[in-house]
């Protein structure tokens, strides 16, 4: 697997393939590349080169069958004894830029992952008697995905009918946001689900923990103005009354000792209520599911972000999973949703500037801060059943969806 040339002393690669084959022409020119993974917008690619005019004065690359778009393009981080997915998509941009003086050209080549098959039609459609869980596999299992699902919650009572006026992809991301679950694509797979906040943890993150620091420029931010509980008003048509329904809990297991509701209580604050009017809603239930799912949403009031070593780490961090941070301090220390990942690579660094969330303070106890030095070669997150829903990718071809 051809890879950006590194010293013979580094311990990491990057390889770039097109429709799952190596461009080791283009692998030459690579300045740089830049994976953009966001819990809320997906994942992107960008991976820039460099080209020098041929004797003929023709631009190498511009012609080459590699670079075109709609091309499969997939990136990946290569360790000692281990290579990781980081991206599995689309080409959807070429841009080339010459650069006068030094009589070359930069091309700049961006990439989108498979979730964009569905956002190309816009579809007007009444779903009728389906959960949203049921909407969510059959429109995933249509455009070839796997779907991983969760199940419907309480009693999983399906609303009379659904309204679709959006493409699949806006639909589902719409769907998911009322139920403060996420809806997302990575290689072949298509997740529809709330934030999963059990398992075992990736790597250690450290920070000013001697020679294990593996992280710089660690910044915590605490909101304690975050809404502690949900309101919801409905109409109730069978009885013909106004009702409200208030949740107190997302229903998600806390990530710390100190919920911001305890917090809150024990000075006499007020919890803080966030209240959502004119849904529409005709039933209990979904007035219910929909306050839980408020909270889910807006229930991360603890963000830590930070620059990850990716050669100490040797690692790929991946978002929406867990990780464990120590060497912050007692009330910092401790377990973290991963949101937000910028992989950036170069031929003699790697870099991933992250950003965490959590929704408690202090720690749990249960925190394993001994487990893996951070600077050890193998993640605990790639031992045997540490993954449940590991990252499926086609081997070859120019589909990130089966054939």
């Amino acid at each position: 697997m051809p890879a950006i040339p590194t010293p013979s002393d580094r311990s990491f690669s990057c390889a770039v393939l097109v429709n799952g084959q190596a461009a080791g022409s283009l692998l030459h020119c690579i300045r740089s590349v830049t994976v953009d993974e966001d819990l809320d917008a997906g994942s992107s690619c960008a991976v820039e080169l460099e080209a020098c005019r041929n004797d003929d004065g023709s631009w190498p690359y511009l012609a080459d069958p590699n670079l075109q778009v709609w091309n499969r393009v997939t990136v990946y981080a290569a360790f000692p004894g281990r290579t990781e997915l980081v991206f599995d998509g689309y080409i959807s941009h070429i841009n080339a830029r010459t650069n006068d003086e030094a009589a070359n050209m930069t091309v700049q080549i961006l990439g989108v992952d498979a979730s964009y098959h569905m956002n190309q039609e816009e579809k007007t459609r009444i779903w009728r008697g389906k959960t949203y869980e049921k909407i969510a596999s059959e429109i995933i299992e249509h455009y070839g995905f796997k779907a991983v699902v969760a199940d419907p919650p309480g009693t999983g009572e399906a609303p009379p009918q659904v309204a679709q006026r959006s493409t699949d992809h806006r639909f589902l991301r719409e769907l998911a946001r009322r139920r403060g679950y996420e809806f997302y694509v990575l290689g072949a797979n298509a997740y529809f689900r709330p934030a999963v906040l059990s398992g075992q943890p990736q790597k250690l993150i450290a920070v000013n923990f001697g020679e294990q620091t593996n992280c710089h420029g660690l910044q915590f931010d605490a909101d304690g103005t975050a809404p502690t509980e949900a309101q919801v008003s409905y109409f109730d048509a069978m009885e013909g009354q106004a009702r409200t329904d208030l949740a107190h809990s997302s229903g998600l297991p806390s990530l710390g000792a100190d919920p911001l509701s305890a917090l809150r209580g024990a000075i006499r604050m007020p919890q803080a209520r966030r209240i959502a009017r004119g849904l529409g809603f005709h039933a209990g239930t979904q007035a219910a599911e929909y306050a839980a799912g408020m909270l889910r949403r807006h229930g991360w009031w603890i963000t830590a972000r930070g620059t990850l070593n990716g050669l100490r780490y040797g690692a790929v961090l991946r978002i929406r999973k867990l990780v464990t941070v120590k060497g912050a301090g007692a009330r910092y220390n401790g377990n973290y949703y991963v949101r937000k990942v910028q992989h950036r690579l170069a031929p003699r660094s790697y870099e991933m500037q992250f950003e965490l969330s959590r929704n408690a303070l202090g720690q749990l106890g249960s925190e394993d801060f001994q487990g893996e030095s951070p600077d050890m070669s193998m993640p605990l997150a790639a031992g045997a059943g540490a993954d449940s829903d590991p990252i499926e990718v086609v081997a070859a071809g120019p589909r990130v969806l089966p054939a």
